[in-house]
């Protein structure tokens, strides 16, 4: 949503209030959420960190799926 008001409005403040939440956001995945996560589940949830990234998914070239 407030993306979309962004690029609406195109609000030089509301751009930086976006850059602000999604910090606020990154850092409470870092420094709640994933100790929190590998706390309860363990060894299987480290693993699954390695294998997948935090926000923005990796394309393989070849195309193929779960490799």
């Amino acid at each position: 949503i407030l993306i979309g008001h962004i690029v609406w409005s195109g609000s030089v403040a509301l751009i930086l209030y976006g850059f602000f939440l999604g910090g606020l956001f990154h850092l409470f995945v870092i420094y709640y959420e994933e100790p929190h996560l590998t706390n309860r589940f363990g060894e299987s949830y480290r693993a699954y960190l390695n294998r997948i990234p935090r926000w923005f998914p990796r394309f393989k070239a070849n195309g193929k799926k779960g490799e």
